[in-house]
């Protein structure tokens, strides 16, 4: 994927190439979806329609997540096997004890009591995780995951400093690692360095953790710039550096094609937005390594050549299989609205990286592809559920970043449209106020975890009501 190529193949699109109702985006031209500037003064987000509901539930929530033991009691899928999809993970940040203390962290100014549910979960999870023999350690999983939590903690009642200690050297250890086994095999699988389990997501945390981690983080920044930068040669010809020898999941229904020969992965959890991110993170910051502009502009070129347009504008498949990514056409696909996956994930991703990087078309592409989200129907948007990951909570969240800019206007009917579905679809029945749909399972799961669960939604109704953040949560999620 050098930036020469993915020029090239943006140029090269033929809209001949995709379905009729679907175009490529625009190479040259913004703003070509909408009459709507993207540039310009930024207005005053509006304010919250269900402000005071929002944050009623958001405290119903919490209250039921306070108690670990009753939480790992109640969590998980009434009648399955702890080895079932989606399984409560009581270690980790994603779905487990570390996420929740996270939102009890948050609220810790308010309500002190929290800060000792916050402690609570977190020496469940550290307890824990001294007796798992082999932890994931990625930023949404255990070791990396604690290790974030504990942080949230700091910044809220302080401490932690020698726990902090020990987790931040195993995860700059394993960063190590992952980076030198992407040296010694320039083709793998999109875990060694995506958000959730790879060097996008460790590298968050490093960044977040200072100069105390800067050597490792510099490691991490340069690995993903040569993976961005390169094109490796294999048996089946020249692919980019980013490119994952398998499918996205195990499970996945794909074309010949990618089950043969990978896939390109677009989305912000496991493709190439999430690289971005990170390296437009780090830039705003003041942390900068030799080719990170041109590793941000190589993987945008990417972005854009894959992007599609339909009457509403600019949108992304989950991934680009091989024949897609040579001939650089769009890759259609239904609309969706979530974080591990298609826009608003990427837009957030792109527009972190205009700022950054100083690049107003870049944004532009952001803001004509949150343009687009919005004005689809959401009953287009294919949310799963009502969490992060790829449901309801998680495009609340997302769109908070652009409730203040150029399409603002837009983005706030849809941000009360969504609490709107939170506060309908809340069950006071279940033990945390949804049901998970599960495969195999008439009832749903119950659980209470960050990615699908009642933590993540009470964070995201948080931040909807109250504006502000109190702790930078979402830079789990790589998007801030």
């Amino acid at each position: 994927m050098n930036p020469t190529e993915s020029r090239s193949a943006v140029r090269q699109v033929n809209p001949t190439d995709a379905t009729s109702a679907v175009r490529p985006y625009p190479a040259d031209v913004t703003n070509a979806v909408s009459p709507e500037p993207s540039t310009g003064p930024r207005a005053a987000a509006a304010t919250p329609r269900h402000r005071d509901a929002a944050r009623e539930l958001a405290a119903r929530l919490t209250e039921r997540l306070l108690d670990p033991a009753e939480v790992a009691a109640r969590a998980g899928v009434p009648g399955a096997p702890a080895s079932a999809p989606l399984a409560w993970n009581p270690v980790s940040l994603g779905r487990g004890h570390a996420g929740i203390s996270v939102l009890c962290s948050s609220r810790a100014a308010e309500h002190p009591g929290h800060a000792v549910a916050a402690h609570r979960h977190l020496g469940r999870a550290a307890d824990l995780l001294r007796r798992t023999r082999r932890p994931s350690y990625g930023v949404i999983g255990d070791v990396t995951g604690l290790a974030f939590a504990m942080d949230m903690a700091r910044r809220a009642t302080g401490g932690y400093q020698g726990a902090l200690a020990s987790l931040d050297q195993a995860v700059s250890q394993h960063a190590l690692r992952l980076c030198r086994l992407i040296e010694e095999q320039p083709i793998g699988g999109m875990a060694r360095y995506d958000a959730v389990e790879g060097l996008a997501g460790i590298g968050r945390h490093l960044l977040l953790r200072g100069e105390a981690l800067r050597a490792p983080l510099t490691d991490v920044l340069t690995t993903l710039v040569r993976m961005a930068g390169r094109t490796v040669p294999t048996p089946a010809g020249p692919l980019p550096g980013l490119w994952c020898d398998g499918p996205p999941s195990a499970t996945a229904r794909v074309p010949s094609d990618v089950a043969a020969h990978g896939h390109l992965n677009l989305g912000l959890a496991h493709g190439i937005s999430g690289p971005l991110a990170l390296l437009s993170l780090a830039r705003r910051q003041g942390v900068a390594v030799d080719g990170q502009y041109l590793a941000a502009r190589t993987v945008v070129a990417a972005l854009r050549g894959a992007a599609y347009t339909d009457e509403y504008g600019p949108g992304w498949a989950d991934y680009a299989s091989r024949e897609q990514w040579r001939r650089g056409t769009p890759v259609p696909a239904p609309r969706r609205a979530a974080w591990c996956y298609a826009a608003p994930g990427i837009a957030r991703a792109l527009q972190l990286a205009g700022d950054a990087f100083g690049e107003p078309s870049w944004t532009a592409l952001a803001e004509d592809a949150v343009r687009a989200v919005v004005r689809a129907p959401i009953a287009q948007w294919r949310l799963r559920d009502e969490g992060l990951c790829h449901g309801v909570a998680g495009a609340l969240a997302l769109l908070r970043h652009f409730a203040d800019g150029p399409v603002g206007g837009l983005v706030a009917p849809a941000r009360d449209a969504l609490v709107e579905r939170l506060l309908a679809a809340f069950d006071p029945e279940r033990p945390f106020g949804y049901a998970v749909p599960v495969r195999g399972s008439d009832t749903g799961g119950d659980y209470p975890g960050l990615l699908e669960g009642a933590a993540g939604i009470a964070l995201a109704l948080n931040d909807y009501a109250d504006r502000e953040p109190s702790l930078p949560w979402d830079a789990a999620l790589l998007v801030a």
